[in-house]
């Protein structure tokens, strides 16, 4: 359904979690096989690949199809991104590289209207249902309170601030973006070294404190656990490519016979 209410902040405000899939294939297909096999969301990566807002409009199509939010990954942090990002009709917007609470209040103003922003003004655009419904403010104060702003803090700079951007009102996430901030400090992938989990510590903390949600990756059991021990609770487990790459090495070697056993 085009615009229905945002259900990722239903269930978060509940005080539940919520796990989501990277999308990089940019298939409607798999967008239709993550919520059928009970995700509660799919990220739209538009920071990471090569497609643009014409293709993630079709891929919130497709979310809607099956009954499960949208987030796009904007490519930048440009206001209009974030205007284009939820004139698709997608129910949330994440933000890289977020390093300032001046950027962090930017965001936020382009995402919400008036009263709470400066959203571009229109009637006509899939995120407001084409204008069907309700009309005015009503049609305003409904959108704004559907859309959530997810900023990633994965650099120095935003690790230093995170304090301040988390405190900004109207960012609902803060994501830590671990892979960035592992390559910042010299430690590229390696997620377990006690420095880089300590920047990951540092950003949820600053989530809680300031009443907002943290995020984050976790690709298995013991690593949700560890970020909602944290105060965490938007994740996402896993990219479609790499779901993809897992199961085609899986049904080759499955499917592949061993030569040399055969001859014997």
């Amino acid at each position: 359904m085009i615009a229905s209410p945002n259900g990722v902040r239903r269930r978060l405000g509940e005080g539940g979690y919520v796990v989501g899939v990277v999308v990089r294939t940019y298939s409607p297909a798999v967008v239709e096989m993550i919520g059928l096999a009970g995700f509660d969301y799919v990220w739209i990566d538009l920071e990471h690949g090569s497609a643009g807002f014409d293709v993630a409009e079709t891929l919130v199509r497709a979310a809607d199809c099956v009954g499960i939010d949208s987030m796009i990954r904007i490519p930048d942090k440009a206001p209009a991104s974030v205007l284009r990002a939820l004139e698709t009709g997608a129910s949330m917007v994440c933000v890289p590289h977020v390093e300032t609470p001046r950027e962090a209040e930017a965001i936020v103003a382009a995402a919400r209207y008036f009263p709470l922003g400066t959203r571009g003004y229109t009637t006509a655009s899939r995120g407001l249902r084409y204008g069907f419904g309700a009309a005015g403010q009503a049609l305003l104060d409904q959108a704004n309170e559907r859309v959530m702003v997810v900023v990633q803090v994965e650099s120095p700079e935003g690790l230093r601030n995170v304090e301040a951007i988390a405190a900004v009102p109207g960012v609902d996430v803060v994501f830590a973006g671990i892979g960035d901030l592992s390559q910042h400090l010299g430690k590229p992938g390696n997620y377990s070294d006690p420095e880089v989990v300590a920047a990951g510590r540092r950003i949820a903390d600053a989530a809680r404190r300031h009443g907002k949600i943290g995020g984050a990756a976790a690709a298995d059991p013991e690593a949700l656990q560890r970020w909602m021990a944290l105060g965490a609770r938007l994740f996402f487990c896993s990219v479609d490519i790499v779901l993809l790459a897992q199961a085609l090495r899986s049904a080759h070697a499955q499917c592949t016979v061993d030569t040399a056993k055969s001859r014997a």
